[in-house]
């Protein structure tokens, strides 16, 4: 019988392991609001001895020290100035670890994750998830929704245009703000006609709040699965137990996901695979590995109507702007007179910033953190979740990199965003800072346009680097024989509920830009023991990007 080792990887399990406050030192699964499961971090047990599996873009959470004895190792890769040796991916990293053995997995494992694995690991799959499950099927009327959506966004709009009030296309951005929301579901239906696809089935309550205009607590603690088929003008719910949702019609059981499934949405079906997992797909009776995937297309569909939710958008980037720049300038004063300050205290004084800008814009509660980002160079050049790490004057950097969401009046998230800004503590890194904005507002955001891709946007982004490669290495920040050409990391995103998105500013995204989009520009740039971020966003028109930032 072959030897194996054991790869934990759902949530209770790794409570169990690693401390139930593990999440706290972690970034990327507060970002990922739909595929949450797919960057959780990986515990492979073997012969009794555990590993704690990290990526390497949350491979700080090591330094946050978090109540585990386990040891820790790091896959993939994060972009740095420094020399240092390339982390295995996943598949290689667990096979160095566990030579020869097959990899025990639940079923609770993501079908991307099981994507990510098979082929290059022996995965033996344990199935405890009960298929046979009675659901009740209740329908939502899609102008229903629509109307829900699209109201009570006066509020929204009044504010956003008084934070707007003295930014380079004022006037431009007062005319956009103007524009009726549009909840366009015959837009959805359009990329799934575009994808060969009949219908989705979406399990996420994040996405599944969107479509059926009720909040994700309700639909999370309801264990609601949601069906999507085009054309049809009823929106499908599936619910266990004898829960109730308002606006519904109950119209049938079923025995199981899959007999729901065959009734309801014959044809083609596209699944989340970062949330949909593989007891999922065996209660549908699919191979995982084929499974359509309806993630990019909802992310378009978002990405799509974002200027039609542009008041929930200037919203969300000011609030991340204004709250982080106050904490910056709170920081900095701190730390001018000799004080220290934690990490954590930074956090808790972003969050009051954020507070203040929301009672600014008359929007009481409206705002909440979305992902924050606090840390010195020294403790860490990949994103850092706040700790009660120490910060001083000694310090180079400080990085803040921090997310917020705008909520409407019924509790949906509509709009989200990030932006970045460094306590500098040199004049030389002040300056720094100060070129590499003034190149995303006057180089990169210009670049993007209606028809380009990501990949153009971001040689654009490396070329107006590259111009000034003598005054950044005067500065101390680019090694001998280096150009910003090399910077090879995205320069910003688009951007639609979250910043998981279907367009990075990247080498080799040949994704195209449309008008309509918005999205973040940034730079991070991790180099000896300092890194330097900034981070605006933008808004694309016809006629090419906008800042909506500045």
């Amino acid at each position: 019988m072959k030897k194996t080792a054991r790869l934990w990887h759902a949530h209770h399990d790794l409570v169990r392991l690693l401390g139930a406050d593990y999440l706290d030192a972690m970034v990327y699964p507060h970002i990922v609001k739909d595929a949450t499961k797919t960057v959780l971090p990986y515990v492979l047990e073997l012969d009794g001895r555990c590993t704690v599996l990290l990526r390497d873009s949350d491979s700080a959470m090591a330094t946050a020290q978090p109540a585990t004895p386990h040891r820790f190792a790091v896959y993939g890769g994060y972009f740095s100035w420094n020399e240092r040796p390339a982390a295995p991916a996943l598949p290689q990293l667990i096979d160095e670890l566990a030579p020869g053995r097959a990899v025990e997995v639940d079923d609770t494992l993501p079908v991307a994750s099981y994507r990510a694995l098979h082929g290059s690991l022996d995965l033996d799959v344990t199935y405890r998830t009960l298929t046979d499950r009675t659901l009740r099927h209740l329908t939502l009327e899609r102008p229903r929704v629509a109307a829900a959506m699209e109201s009570d966004v006066e509020r929204y709009r009044r504010a956003a245009r008084r934070v707007v009030e003295g930014f380079r296309f004022e006037e431009r951005l007062a005319e956009l703000l103007q524009r009726q929301p549009e909840h366009d579901f015959a837009l959805l239906d359009a990329q799934l006609e575009r994808a060969g696809v009949d219908a989705l089935l979406v399990t996420s309550p994040f996405q599944m709040e969107e479509l059926s205009g009720h909040p994700s607590a309700w639909l999370e603690r309801a264990g609601a699965v949601m069906l999507f088929v085009r054309g049809d003008e009823r929106l499908h719910l599936l619910l266990p137990g004898r829960g109730q949702l308002p606006g519904t019609v109950e119209r049938s059981t079923y025995r199981d996901v899959g007999s729901a499934v065959a009734a309801i949405a014959p044809g083609t079906l596209a699944v989340e695979p970062g949330h949909a997992d593989l007891g999922l797909a065996r209660a549908l009776d699919a191979d995982p590995l084929l499974l359509p995937s309806a993630s990019p297309l909802l992310y378009r569909w978002q990405e799509l109507r974002a200027a039609s939710q542009l008041p929930y958008y200037v919203l969300a980037a000011n609030s991340a702007r204004v709250a982080t720049e106050r904490a910056v300038k709170y920081a900095a004063g701190r730390l001018a007179r000799g004080g220290e300050l934690r990490e954590s205290e930074l956090a808790l004084a972003f969050d009051a910033f954020l507070g203040e800008f929301a009672g600014e814009c008359d929007l009481h509660g409206m705002f909440r953190p979305y992902f924050r980002i606090i840390h010195p160079g020294e403790r860490t050049l990949v994103p850092a979740a706040p700790t009660p790490n120490l910060v001083s004057g000694r310090n180079r950097t400080v990085k803040f990199d921090m997310g917020t969401q705008v909520l409407d009046l019924a509790g949906r998230v509509r709009g989200c965003s990030d932006i970045a800004k460094t306590l500098c503590n040199s004049p030389e890194l002040e300056e720094f800072q100060a070129f590499l904005r003034a190149t995303l507002l006057d180089r990169v955001i210009p670049a993007i346009r209606p028809g380009v891709s990501g990949a153009v946007v971001h040689e654009a982004a490396t070329e107006a680097l590259a111009e000034q490669d003598d005054r950044v290495r005067g500065w101390g920040l680019l090694p001998h024989g280096r150009s910003g050409k090399e910077y090879a990391r995205d320069c910003g995103h688009v951007i639609n509920r979250q910043t998981i998105c279907t367009i990075y500013l990247e080498p080799g995204c040949e994704q195209r830009i449309e008008a309509g989009m918005s999205g973040c520009v940034e730079f991070v740039w991790p180099v000896d023991e300092a890194v330097v971020a900034i981070e605006d966003a933008y808004l694309v028109t016809e006629s090419g990007a906008i800042p909506i930032t500045a």
